[in-house]
């Protein structure tokens, strides 16, 4: 006659400690969760083997009069996982036999910036400040510079903008030649033109004082014509033009507004009529300081040297 354990064929029916006597096994021979049991010392239920393989944990759902939970050190592979994972329960709650990752806090400090990578052998890991790549890099699918690389940079890794003024070196004298035609308006200031000859047909437009302590060769000058005034209060300032008319219609009062080394030439039609109040001047004629009488059209010269505002008659254009 055979002998035989405890047993039972109901899948998650443990036995109960209190069902077993000291020394005693009991058997499940359920094919989803098979199992070896015995009662220790304490008259705990025990699981000796074999390991649980599912989704679930075993005995989560126990069987109707079977022993409820399970035994410490009981272990179940968690198919559920990928890559399955070996867990035991500790007596409140099932962990991972497998290997645990390692906290940073728990490694060696490097130096500054370094980076944690596995050594040449990839038998150990170690600090380094130089990443080695064996491969290619890529970054959204674009390719960076690899090993095989003697330190190319295509405008397409660079097309981000990532590259500032700061990254370029103060020693790197790039050649103008290298440089696209600078065209838009204020890229280029005054401070920025030091020597060298401004060719071609630009014109040179500007609301400023061009300053010079050189030679000025010009083919010609093409001077501003301003209207002034025809009667009252009338300033002649060179910044309207440098030659400048007025037909009178009543008696003007003209005003100085002209700095040293400044020059006017004004046509003046009506003199003869209306009575011309001049601002100080210093006449320069063939009898001195004297002011010309006017004629129905006159051409007159004024200057300023110092502070001392000077004019000539030139004559009448009648």
């Amino acid at each position: 006659m055979a002998l035989q354990h405890l047993r039972s064929s109901t899948a998650n029916k443990r036995p109960t400690p209190a069902s077993m006597a000291d020394g005693q096994l009991a058997l499940n021979s359920a094919d989803a969760s098979p199992g070896l049991f015995f009662k220790n010392s304490v008259g705990t239920l025990v699981k000796a083997g074999p390991v649980h393989v599912g989704t679930t944990a075993p005995n989560s759902a126990p069987a109707v009069g079977g022993q409820t939970g399970n035994s410490t050190g009981e272990l179940w592979l968690d198919t559920s996982l990928t890559p399955n994972e070996l867990k035991t329960w500790n007596g409140t709650a099932w962990v991972s036999a497998t290997g645990q990752e390692i906290p940073v806090s728990k490694l060696i400090n490097g130096s500054a910036r370094q980076l944690l990578q596995t050594n040449a052998a990839g038998t150990d890991v170690e600090w380094t400040s130089d990443v080695d790549v064996p491969g290619t890099l890529t970054k959204g699918g674009n390719n960076v510079v690899t090993v095989g690389d003697t330190g190319t940079v295509t405008s397409t890794m660079i097309a981000d903008g990532t590259i500032v003024d700061g990254d370029i070196s103060a020693s790197a004298a790039i050649a103008d030649t290298k440089l696209s035609t600078i065209s838009t308006a204020g890229k280029v200031s005054g401070s920025a033109i030091t020597s060298g000859t401004i060719g071609g047909s630009t014109a040179i437009n500007t609301t400023g004082t061009i300053t010079t302590t050189g030679e000025i060769s010009l083919k010609e000058i093409k001077e501003t014509v301003y209207t002034l005034g025809t009667t009252g209060t009338i300033a002649l300032d060179p910044s309207n033009g440098s030659i400048q008319s007025s037909v009178l219609t009543g008696a003007p009062t003209f005003t100085d507004s002209l700095a040293s080394g400044q020059t006017i030439v004004l046509h003046l039609e009506g003199g003869a009529t209306y009575t011309v109040t001049w601002p100080t001047i210093t006449w320069v004629t063939g009898s001195g300081n004297a002011v010309p009488t006017l004629t129905a059209k006159d051409t007159l010269v004024l200057w300023k040297i110092s502070t001392t505002l000077y004019g000539a008659y030139v004559g009448s254009y009648v």
